[in-house]
């Protein structure tokens, strides 16, 4: 099966993406060697609809392209979108659909690798997809992530997992098709049932019901006193 390749810089201090680009600067001989290699290494490319635009308008062409370029623009690219009408970039495909489904269907056909470039959304689809795999099949296994009972490691993860699998975080629910990961959303309606948890979820908490809003806590006694629901009824 093809594997992905995701080629993405970033900075010791964690910057992945700025404008202008911060590592022009640092293209020397090494890296454009080692740049041509892995995108001639690899038979075809996987954007999404951003990053494709951005590439599509920067890369040169011509007489003049630098190697890496002239093979960027050369090999064959799968754009995922379900706004971009045209494609005019040189061997585009725009696709449709489940994302991860069509995704898959590349892996399995005959050729080389698949190369993204960078961490955009398309990256982030395609890593959340794969954990929540990951987690769905842990979660078979055991009641809790770490075993028989609830632990830091529930604490930890819940509020992205829980977010997403719960309240559509990030406006990904769908995409990702979380309702069919049924370990994951047997596990998140168990935590939410949870006294803690529901406390927690109050805390700093600014929509919502007012019932369920505690803008600040300084002691336990303030989820009965200080919700906004209370503060609003003893003004």
């Amino acid at each position: 099966m093809r594997r992905i390749i995701e080629y993405c810089l970033i900075s010791t201090d964690g910057i992945v993406l700025d404008d202008p680009f911060p590592f022009r600067d640092y293209d020397d001989d090494a890296y454009l060697r080692d740049r041509l290699g892995v995108f001639a290494a690899c038979d075809a490319t996987l954007w999404g609809r951003t990053t494709y635009e951005r590439f599509a308008k920067r890369l040169p062409r011509g007489a003049a392209t630098p190697p890496y370029a002239a093979r960027l623009n050369a090999i064959r690219k799968y754009v995922f979108s379900s706004r971009l009408e045209i494609a005019e970039w040189s061997n585009s495909t725009i696709v449709r659909g489940d994302v991860a489904a069509e995704v898959t269907k590349l892996k399995q056909q005959n050729g080389g690798d698949l190369l993204i470039l960078g961490h955009g959304l398309l990256g982030q689809t395609l890593l959340k997809q794969r954990l929540l795999d990951v987690l769905d099949r842990r979660l078979g296994e055991s009641e809790y992530v770490a075993g028989p009972a609830y632990t830091i490691a529930d604490i930890a993860i819940f509020p992205w997992y829980g977010g997403l699998a719960k309240f559509n975080q990030y406006g990904a629910a769908e995409f990702l098709a979380v309702h069919e990961y049924k370990n994951v959303q047997r596990w998140a309606d168990a935590l939410l049932e949870r006294p803690a948890v529901k406390r927690g979820r109050m805390v700093n908490r600014l929509s919502g019901e007012p019932s369920s809003q505690l803008h600040e806590r300084h002691d336990a006694s303030d989820f009965d006193t200080k919700t906004q629901d209370k503060l609003a009824a003893a003004n």
